[in-house]
């Protein structure tokens, strides 16, 4: 009698293990097919959205949390895609994204360059809010300390060359020194200097407030200026580039500034 139920008990349980391994097998399918359908549509958020559109941005969907990797060239944008990936069935968000300045600059789409901060952006949905939260404070700190490093710089060079400048009413003067200058050059029948270009380019980069925090090196060569080093913003590249070729004298003018803070 024993034998008969104990072979019973195992014919049940032989009966509810198969059937066990197609229910696991068709819970697996659907979970990838609710994996497939929310990367599809995160993706389709992101890479629709006007800011991101243009940006390096992967998508990667797997048990319901996404992890987000690429380049995009500033932390809004990276912050913004973190808040496109948070639809219905995802429950965590991976921002592994890196911020490249130079991928808006160059036009391109930015690489992980940075092994360093790659891996610190990981698990960045959450580190990312705490930092941003002192982004205001940090920019205004850089922003007193470039503005005071550019006085120290602006009056070693205006010392060395025999002319001191403060703020706008000094940047006048030089300019009206360099025009004199230029007009002496002109009745006598001589060509533009070049050294005279450089001055007074360099004369009128002084007190312009898109220009603040900047690091601009100028050269002159034939009238050619070339603009090298780094400043704060698009609209302060344009409004170098804006003063260099309005400049009288000059024929072309070079830019290879690049955007971000000074090295």
């Amino acid at each position: 009698m024993k034998s008969t139920i104990f072979g019973f008990v195992c014919g049940l349980a032989l009966i509810a293990g198969s059937g066990a391994a197609p229910a696991a097998a068709v819970q697996d399918t659907a979970i990838r097919a609710t994996d497939q359908t929310l990367n599809e549509r995160i993706a389709a958020r992101v890479h629709q959205d006007s800011a991101l559109k243009n940006q390096d941005v992967r998508v990667s969907v797997e048990s319901g949390v996404v992890t987000l990797t690429g380049t995009v060239a500033t932390t809004q944008e990276k912050t913004r895609a973190a808040q496109l990936a948070q639809v219905n069935g995802i429950t965590r968000v991976d921002n592994l994204i890196v911020v490249d300045r130079n991928a808006a600059a160059t036009g391109t789409k930015g690489t992980f360059e940075n092994t360093k901060e790659a891996a610190k952006d990981a698990g960045a949905s959450t580190k990312e809010a705490a930092k941003d939260a002192g982004v205001a404070t940090k920019e205004a700190a850089q922003e007193v300390g470039a503005a005071t490093k550019e006085v120290t710089k602006e009056a070693a060079e205006k010392t060395k060359e025999g002319a001191v400048k403060v703020g706008e009413k000094t940047k006048e003067t030089a300019a009206k020194v360099s025009e004199k200058t230029l007009d002496g050059l002109n009745k006598a029948g001589s060509e533009f200097s070049d050294a005279i270009l450089l001055a007074r380019v360099k004369a009128k980069f002084v007190g312009e407030d898109l220009l603040k925090g900047s690091d601009i090196n100028v050269d002159c060569d034939r009238r050619v200026v070339t603009l090298k080093g780094t400043v704060m913003s698009e609209a302060g590249r344009e409004r170098a580039l804006e003063i260099a070729r309005r400049t009288d004298g000059v024929t072309s003018v070079i830019d290879r500034l690049n955007i971000g803070p000074k090295h």
